[in-house]
């Protein structure tokens, strides 16, 4: 995609209700606030862009996006390791013994590999695939 097709994407994308996440969000911002140019086509200095981002903070927030993409596909892996666990959570039936097995050897193995104390307190805090009881 160029960026005259990523500008007119995020003006298409204004009016609908959003459905990604705040990184995806971020970024969406950031590529309008950078493509602003192209998509008022010369009429910048009439038509200010609303959103501003320094050079510092779009630095870091594109190590932050590229960690986040990373940790994106981990997860996902994951989800194809746990027989296609859902985002909602739901296993089938079928395979819910296995899949909780799996899902806690997976979670043993990354909580062995954790370098420190609060590698180790984030892995187990923020395991993506917690079990919560459900109350009647």
């Amino acid at each position: 995609m160029n960026s005259i097709d990523e500008g007119c994407y995020s003006i298409y994308s204004a009016g609908r209700q959003w459905s990604g996440n705040i990184v995806t969000l971020k970024e969406a911002l950031l590529r309008l606030a950078t493509h602003w140019d192209q998509l008022v086509d010369g009429n910048q200095e009439q038509i200010q862009c609303p959103v501003h981002f320094d050079p510092k903070e779009a630095e870091e927030f594109f190590v932050l996006e590229d960690n986040w993409f990373k940790a994106s596909i981990l997860v996902e892996h994951w989800r194809s390791i746990l027989d296609d666990l859902g985002q909602d959570g739901w296993v089938k039936h079928e395979s819910y013994e296995d899949v909780v097995e799996k899902n806690h050897q997976l979670k043993k193995q990354w909580l062995a590999e954790a370098e420190d104390g609060d590698d180790f307190i984030s892995v187990d805090r923020f395991w993506p695939f917690q079990d919560h009881e459900e109350l009647d």
